[in-house]
């Protein structure tokens, strides 16, 4: 039944093709999985942790689809759950953007995940500026990458030495 079921979904999936928006792809996958580790988190460093790398994914999204993100100062207190569900309209959007060529507008969407981010940033951190939790990633990365991304230095983090 497996490989019957296997050569069923080979047969349905969509086919594959070179990915033209990877940033986007990369950014809909990132945050996905960081509001996963986000929701894990087990200390007040380990959630400035995620929420920095959920910046960092954010930002990359913005920059894919030419969205500048708008700040508000705002003390409305936001559930993750409303995080998560943003995200997930998100990368369920960019799944039908990149996988199904079903081109439609991000920017409403994402303009969502920031309000909700920026809602959780005052949650955690008692400030909705990302600027601080932008600090703290960068200094995080730097640590990790000696000048741009490489997949060596990605998989064998000197941050977490």
């Amino acid at each position: 039944m497996f490989e019957q079921y296997k050569e069923f979904v080979l047969q349905k999936a969509a086919p594959e093709r070179e990915i033209t928006n990877y940033h986007l792809l990369h950014a809909a996958l990132g945050l996905s999985t960081e509001t996963l580790e986000l929701l894990l988190a087990k200390n007040s460093e380990n959630i400035n942790e995620e929420l920095g790398d959920i910046c960092w994914y954010l930002i990359l999204a913005s920059h894919s689809i030419n969205h500048t993100p708008v700040y508000w100062d705002t003390e409305i207190p936001c559930l993750i759950l409303d995080f998560v569900s943003e995200v997930e309209d998100f990368v369920s959007l960019v799944k039908k953007e990149v996988i199904y060529g079903n081109h439609q507008s991000l920017e409403p969407t994402l303009s969502r995940v920031w309000r909700r981010y920026q809602q959780m940033l005052y949650h955690f951190t008692g400030s909705s500026s990302p600027y601080t939790i932008m600090q703290y990633n960068m200094d995080k990365l730097n640590q990790r990458y000696s000048t741009t991304f490489t997949s060596e230095e990605a998989a064998f983090r000197k941050d977490k030495e």
